[in-house]
Order: C-alpha cells, then sequence, then structure tokens
C-alpha cells in the first residue's frame, strides 16, 4: 500500500475518535499477509505508520511458537512502543475448519495462551468456523455448542493467565446474536469478541446491529469499511478503503469508540474484493487489488439450511492489478442502503432465496411489520415452486406477526389460510414427514385459538384445541398444542401426573405423595443455554425457600442426540445427560430429575425452560413456557408457601 492511501485510511479510522477517548490505532496483519514479511519487519512497518497495536490473527504471521523466538518478537515490539495482539483459527473441533492435525482444540489453546503470555498480549483471538458450518449434518448450535465446551476447559488456564479469549464473527460462520450466545454459554469472565466490521454482510447482518449486539464483550477489533449498491438489477457488495464505502463507517467509528472505549481500533483491509449478487444466485467476481498476488473468485447460491453461502475458490493470478472503478453510487449514502435490512429484502425479491429462505426473508417482513411485503414473497415464491411446506410455514409466520402487532382479524386470516392449506398436504403425505409443515401447522393451530382468547372466547378456544389434540395426538404438535390448552386452563387445576419410572439423580417421588410441599418444575433440556440461564435463579430459590417446604424437580427427557448434535443410543444420551446435569446442575444434588418424553407432552413443554409452580394441595398456580426473572419467580414462591 502506498503512503498516501494509508496516510487516508488511517485518517478516517482517528478522526472520530477524538482526544477525549484516545485511539488505540491497529493493525489486523491479515491485511498485508502477501508481503510474506518476518515479524519483525511487520512491526517495523506498522511502527512507521504509528500504530500503537499490531494483531498477529494467525500463527503463520508471528512465524513459530517457539518461547525463544516469541521473546525476541516480544523484545523487538517494546523496542518500537507497539503492543502485540496474537491469534489463530478455528478451535471448534466439528467445524470444517478445525485442523486435528494440530492437536485437540484444548491443546492448541493451550500453546496459544502459552505464547500470548511471553509476548504480552492480552487476548488469543480465535475463530469458530466459516459459513460452511451452517451447512452440513450438524446445525450451528451444535458447532456454538462444542466451541463453548472446548473454551470452558481452557478456562482456569486462561484466567491464572490473565488472559482473554476473542471469538471473532468469522467468514460468515455467526451472526451478532449467535456470537453473544456462545459468549455467555462459555463465560464471558474470560471470553469476548474480537468484533470485524466487513463480516456481518456475509450473514446478512448490519454492521451497526453486530457492534451494538457485541460492544459489551468486545476485547478487540478488525475494522474495514464496505460498499453497496444496486447494479442493473442486482446487488452488489464490496470492501473499499476507509471513508469510501456507505455503511456509515464514522458513525460505526464513534459508537465504537463511545460503547468499547479503550478498545483496539485495527484496521483490516487495504484491498478490495467484490461480489454481485445477481437474479440466478450467482455472483461475479472482481480481482482484488493491492498487493496480494491471489484473486478470489466467489459464488453466492442458495443454501439448504436457511441462509446464503459464500463458496470460494482459490486462483493464482499475476501480480498486476485489476482496475476497479468505483461504482457513482458507491459513493454516497442512499436511503435503502441506510439500513441493511433492505439489502436482505432486496436479495429476496431478486429470487435468489433457496426453498427454506422463504420462511428468513419473511420473517425479516414480518420483524418490520410489513405485511404487505410478506404476502408479496410468499406469492413470487408459490407461482414458482407451488405451495411447499416451507412457504406453508411462512404463512403461518404472517399469523404470529399480525397477533404480535394486535391485529386479530389479520392473524385470524393468515392463521386459517395456513391451517387450509397445511391440511390439504395431508392428504397425500404425514404431517411429520419434514419439519416444516408440523412448525406451521402447531402455530396456525395456536394462533387461532390465541385470538380467540384475545377476543374474550377462552371456553371455545381451549375447546378448539382439545379437538386438535384429539385429531394430532400421534404427531409431533401434540406438546405445542398441550401447552396451549395449558396456558389458558391449568391454572388453577390439578398438576398432571408425573411419570418417574426413570430418572437421574436422587429417586422422584410421585405428585400425590408430595401433598404438603410447594413444587417448582423445571422441565430442562441437555442443549438449552436459557436453562443454564436460569439456573442460578434456582439455586437462590431453594436456598432462600428450601427450610421453608419448596421442593426443585428437574423433568428432562431425550432427544436422539448428543452434544454437536450427533445422533445417539438412547442409553449413550442418557449418560450425556447427567454428564449436563453433573456439568452444569449439581448445586442442587438432591433435585430430583425425571426421565420421561410423556411428561413434556402432559404439561405441554415445547418450550425450555418451562417453569411450573404447584401449591401444598397439588394445585397448579403458574404455567409459564420460557425463563422468569428472579423477582418474578419468588413472588410465586412465596404465594404458594403461604407467605
Amino acid at each position: 500500500m502506498h503512503r498516501r492511501g494509508f496516510l487516508k485510511t488511517a485518517a478516517v479510522a482517528a478522526t472520530p475518535l477524538s482526544a477525549a477517548q484516545p485511539v488505540r490505532f491497529g493493525v489486523d496483519l491479515f491485511s498485508i499477509r502477501s508481503q510474506g514479511w518476518t515479524p519483525f519487519q511487520y512491526l517495523d512497518y506498522c511502527a512507521r505508520w504509528k500504530a500503537k497495536v499490531v494483531h498477529f490473527s494467525e500463527i503463520r504471521f508471528i512465524g513459530n511458537l517457539e518461547d525463544v523466538h516469541l521473546r525476541q518478537v516480544r523484545a523487538h515490539a517494546e523496542k518500537v512502543g507497539i503492543e502485540i495482539e496474537i491469534g489463530m483459527r478455528s478451535i471448534c473441533p466439528s467445524s470444517k475448519m478445525f485442523d486435528p492435525a494440530q492437536g485437540t482444540a484444548e491443546e492448541q489453546l493451550t500453546r496459544m495462551i502459552h505464547a500470548a503470555k511471553i509476548v504480552g498480549s492480552p487476548i488469543v483471538r480465535a475463530v469458530l468456523g466459516s459459513m460452511a458450518d451452517r451447512t452440513g449434518p450438524i446445525p450451528l448450535e451444535g458447532h456454538i455448542e462444542n466451541t463453548a465446551k472446548v473454551l470452558r476447559n481452557v478456562r482456569s488456564l486462561a484466567v491464572d493467565n490473565g488472559l482473554k479469549i476473542a471469538i471473532e464473527n468469522h467468514a460468515g460462520d455467526m451472526q451478532g446474536r449467535e456470537l453473544k450466545m456462545l459468549i455467555e454459554e462459555a463465560g464471558k469472565d474470560f471470553v469476548g469478541a474480537c468484533l470485524d466490521s466487513g463480516n456481518p454482510l456475509w450473514t446478512i447482518e448490519d454492521p451497526h446491529l453486530t457492534l451494538e449486539t457485541l460492544a459489551p464483550y468486545v476485547l478487540t477489533s478488525h475494522v474495514r469499511d464496505t460498499a453497496v449498491w444496486r447494479d442493473k438489477g442486482r446487488i452488489a457488495v464490496q470492501w473499499v478503503r476507509m471513508g469510501e464505502g456507505n455503511i456509515g463507517i464514522r458513525e460505526y467509528a464513534r459508537k465504537y469508540r463511545e460503547l468499547c472505549p479503550g478498545r483496539a481500533f485495527s484496521l483490516a483491509a487495504r484491498v478490495c474484493l467484490t461480489w454481485t449478487i445477481r437474479n440466478s444466485g450467482t455472483a461475479i467476481a472482481r480481482r482484488r487489488r493491492g498487493s496480494s498476488r491471489d484473486s478470489w473468485r466467489w459464488r453466492i447460491e442458495g443454501s439448504r439450511t436457511n441462509r446464503l453461502r459464500l463458496r470460494h475458490r482459490r486462483k493464482r493470478a499475476s501480480t498486476a492489478s485489476a482496475k476497479i472503478s468505483k461504482p457513482a453510487s458507491a459513493s454516497r449514502t442512499t436511503s435503502w442502503v441506510s439500513d441493511m435490512r433492505l439489502v436482505i429484502l432486496s436479495c429476496a425479491l431478486l429470487g435468489i432465496a433457496s426453498a427454506q429462505d422463504i420462511v428468513r426473508d419473511v420473517r425479516i417482513a414480518v420483524a418490520e411489520k410489513n405485511f404487505a411485503l410478506g404476502e408479496s414473497l410468499i406469492k413470487r415464491y408459490q407461482t414458482a415452486r407451488g405451495a411447499t411446506p416451507e412457504m406453508i410455514e411462512a404463512v403461518s409466520w404472517l399469523g404470529r406477526g399480525a397477533l404480535a402487532a394486535k391485529q386479530l382479524d389479520r392473524a385470524h386470516a393468515y392463521a386459517a389460510e395456513a391451517r387450509k392449506l397445511a391440511l390439504q398436504q395431508l392428504r397425500s403425505r404425514k404431517l411429520d414427514a419434514e419439519p416444516h409443515l408440523p412448525l406451521a401447522l402447531g402455530a396456525s393451530i395456536e394462533v387461532q385459538a390465541l385470538v380467540m382468547d384475545q377476543r374474550g372466547e377462552r371456553g371455545e378456544a381451549v375447546n378448539f384445541l382439545r379437538g386438535e389434540l384429539k385429531t394430532f395426538a400421534a404427531t409431533s404438535i401434540r406438546t405445542r398444542i398441550q401447552k396451549n390448552i395449558h396456558l389458558l386452563s391449568l391454572e388453577g387445576k390439578p398438576a398432571p401426573p408425573l411419570e418417574v419410572s426413570h430418572w437421574l439423580g436422587v429417586k422422584p417421588a410421585p405428585l400425590a405423595q408430595l401433598r404438603g410441599k410447594a413444587l417448582l418444575l423445571f422441565f430442562w433440556a441437555h442443549w438449552c443455554s436459557d436453562c443454564k440461564k436460569q439456573w442460578p435463579d434456582l439455586v437462590r430459590l431453594a436456598s432462600e425457600y428450601g427450610s421453608k417446604g419448596l421442593l426443585i424437580m428437574g423433568p428432562t427427557q431425550h432427544y436422539g442426540y448428543v452434544a454437536g448434535g450427533v445422533e445417539a443410543a438412547r442409553e449413550q444420551e442418557t449418560a450425556y445427560i447427567d454428564s449436563v446435569r453433573k456439568e452444569f446442575y449439581s448445586a442442587l444434588p438432591n433435585m430430583p430429575v425425571p426421565v420421561s418424553e410423556e411428561n413434556f407432552k402432559m404439561y405441554g413443554s415445547n418450550s425450555s425452560p418451562t417453569l411450573v409452580l404447584v401449591d401444598r394441595k397439588g394445585i397448579v398456580r403458574l404455567y409459564h413456557p420460557g425463563g422468569m426473572s428472579y423477582d418474578e419467580l419468588a413472588a410465586g414462591v412465596r404465594s404458594i408457601l403461604g407467605d
């Protein structure tokens, strides 16, 4: 990169960050990796541009992890007045990006923590994987769970060394909310985020939303600007020099200073990469400009897992740079690109969505309360593909959205349409042949019943649900229907009996034998992060009210898989459930844990956790699918104890 370009980039990066909050200007070496320099040359180069932080985001940039070499790098960094941050690649054992030849994920992290201690890095940057991990037999939630487990396994080592692990939103692997979930699942006391401003668009997310979501967890950053524009009915996205994009990078920098004070602001891109989304679902590629010897070709196509997938092929190219003319529209901020949600919806309208993406696109429209757009998306989809289970699920989401918006007539119409279409499908197939139709039909039944209830017709709603329960008792939506019956009618009624023939921990007593006790039922699942978040509140309740007669019981069930979504035999899953119980729920060793699918069906627990309070006479006083605050739960407990 030439001096003029660098100074322009640095000026844009520094301008919004005023002297009131000193700028820790940094450089991510990934952006100049093609130079092939030694770590000492990288440090000298960055020192010339007054960088305060140099981010060795991968091991190859620092050379090797030998102690003697690392001490030499640290000494040179101290000599030129630069702070070092180091990093590595995937630590998720189930990721396609993970390299098992380098040892287990824990072994690799252990080496990096040791290296970070030597060079004086306060963090170790790592990634889950890439967009490829959003496809395949293991769901993203499984990869997140596996990564969190690895991180927890090295927690004591990281804490003892005074280090934190910074997980990047990398190459389309996670949106901001998903990375937030991983951080909280692993432990935010020693895990945080490496926030990359150029990667959110890989997951069709507004970079400003990513920043706002992850700001409390940010440990360091990679910063690059992006241009988004319309190109003859297509959408083009290009990484550009700082200040040449139209995603509001100055405002992004201002927010970063305000929300992430004192964190490194490290430039990560000094080359340009363009990909253009077009009607066929492919993308045209243009060569990067800058010092890199490589060019990349990209193809964007509809994936099978509700996401856009970026595939790339690396191709050796000449060292000559290809000139990319900047589109006029990329130099100004226009209303349609001021909100990245419009990029997503434009993608949908261009017809690049796969069969499953219709659900995602309609949900985005619903979130904006743009029901007309949702209807338009469904109509376009139906014309091209017909009434598929995915399309019917999308219709059901319109019903949910209208109900949430208190538009009862519209909600009822959408739900009735989804139910009619689902019943037509059932003439030639079984309900549970694939996952979309059960979701669609279950949601349509739920919305219709809740509309009746909000119109003051609770009796009619319960009768409608009971009729549907009788019809679909042998299907997967039985639990959902039962949940809605309980929501409308269980409180004030005797608690349904629990199946207690199989259990973990202390043997549970039948409910009939627990009269005189106040009972809190905590329905949990081994995969459920919200259950783990709820657990400290239950421990506190047991401590404060256990001596007054409160008993906590934790029913759970089998799901057919273990960590990472790997299918497992019943015995294997039972052992896994017990290991989760001991790791996360051991603070109440006397909590009985009945293991039975029937309990979840009887109580309609298709939301985890589900919380039920039963008074001393065996009457249900609270039925609540989902988590609750401590204050809400404590008030309910006091009421059933008679305090």
